[in-house]
């Protein structure tokens, strides 16, 4: 085994990510949380796709909205405010 290259891990991360999913349940949203998000998203402007999924546990609905006009960075700030909210979960694809 040669290693051909080294690469930071974070690089690695903006590179090759393709979508960023953030998950919140219905009766977390309201309009605080709306900016927050909003906020965030305007902060951490990248290249990898933005997907909202709001879901309902009693009904077992859930409705995934796709952003078109976002595109988000996954930075490590981002990823600890995400961790931090609660009823909100994110996945990195």
């Amino acid at each position: 085994f040669k290693p051909v290259s080294v690469r930071l891990l974070s690089e690695i991360r903006n590179q090759l990510a393709r979508e960023f999913k953030i998950t919140i349940g219905l009766q977390m949203i309201n309009n605080e949380l709306i900016s927050q998000i909003n906020t965030l998203v305007s902060k951490n402007v990248g290249t990898c796709n933005l997907t909202v999924s709001v879901y309902d546990p009693e009904e077992k609905i859930e409705v995934t909205m796709i952003s078109r006009k976002n595109k988000i960075s996954p930075s490590n700030e981002l990823l600890d405010v995400l961790k931090g909210m609660g009823g909100v979960s994110y996945k990195l694809n």
